[in-house]
């Protein structure tokens, strides 16, 4: 690979996110109904503040955490950048990886979504969001490189 091109998850992934949202998001409106039905003014005021701001994350976190989420596969490891408020940066090389998993739980399937579980020496790394065609060209490209790094017996 002459050139490192960071990798975008799929936009899929951010429907995903936002069916990750929608259950925080309909507990809060039937505490709202809940709350009209029963509860004082004040506390009516502070349910309909709560349940506005949901709706509110629910329409502009996913898009944003989706934006600041990519991976960059180099020769030698891989970089993870992710992080809302606070920047991560993982550098994985390699030849420490262990073994590489695939996860894909219903909404990930009905999505044609996968997650990728690297497993380190240092702990695991989840790539999120990846296409099916793109997680197993990724675990394809991380096991040729641990076979071609292991000593060979003679």
């Amino acid at each position: 690979m002459a050139c490192a091109i960071p990798q975008k998850c799929a936009p899929r992934f951010r429907t995903l996110l936002r069916l990750y949202l929608c259950v925080p998001l309909l507990a809060s409106i039937v505490w709202l109904v809940l709350a009209l039905a029963y509860l004082s003014p004040l506390d009516r005021l502070i349910s309909g503040g709560v349940t506005a701001a949901l709706i509110v994350g629910a329409a502009f976190l996913p898009g944003m955490y989706y934006e600041r989420l990519y991976y960059t596969r180099y020769p030698g490891w891989l970089k993870l950048e992710r992080g809302l408020f606070l920047r991560t940066i993982i550098l994985v090389p390699r030849g420490q990886i262990i073994c590489t998993r695939l996860r894909r739980g219903p909404l990930e399937r009905m999505l044609g979504l996968a997650t990728v579980i690297l497993v380190t020496t240092a702990g695991r790394v989840t790539l999120p969001g990846l296409t099916r065609e793109e997680s197993a060209r990724l675990r394809e490209l991380v096991d040729k490189t641990g076979e071609t790094s292991a000593p060979e017996e003679v």
